[in-house]
């Protein structure tokens, strides 16, 4: 193949061919973040269900017409005061949201009285990355 000549012509050794077969891509991971929304209020319960909306919202593409479409929102995700020097938590590079999964009173069956809202709400969204990372990516706290 073309990269077998290129690799030989250039370092003077025959490549594995089994190598390169084996390695198809880098895989993109997923973070997934839980919470546990504990609304106080009715009027809590509406911020906590504005909150879900726009994680819904941004993880879905925009159709501006019949041909084209605009990509899903990105994520930059950053950790305050997380671990110490040396320890810090890893960076994430920018992200997609994959999924947003709910599950409204998912420990008991209670409802506010005013307007029927839960009182617990689980809210789990995970990202993907978009584009895989390199060994010098690592290096530089991914």
């Amino acid at each position: 193949t073309l990269v077998q000549t290129e690799m030989q012509r250039h370092t003077g050794k025959v490549m594995n061919p089994n190598e390169l077969a084996r390695y198809s891509q880098t895989a993109l991971r997923t973070f997934t973040f839980a919470w546990t929304i504990l609304p106080d209020s009715a009027k809590e319960s509406q911020q906590a269900t504005g909150l879900i909306k726009m994680f819904r919202k941004a993880a879905h593409a925009t159709k501006n017409n019949n041909l084209l479409i605009t990509v899903p929102d990105h994520v930059i995700v950053s950790f305050h005061g997380a671990g110490v020097k040396g320890v810090e938590m890893i960076q994430l590079p920018p992200c997609v949201i994959e999924s947003v999964n709910v599950s409204y009173n998912p420990n008991n069956t209670s409802f506010f009285k005013e307007n029927n809202a839960p009182v617990e709400i689980a809210l789990a969204v995970t990202l993907k990355e978009m584009v895989p990372l390199y060994s010098a990516d690592v290096e530089a706290g991914y």
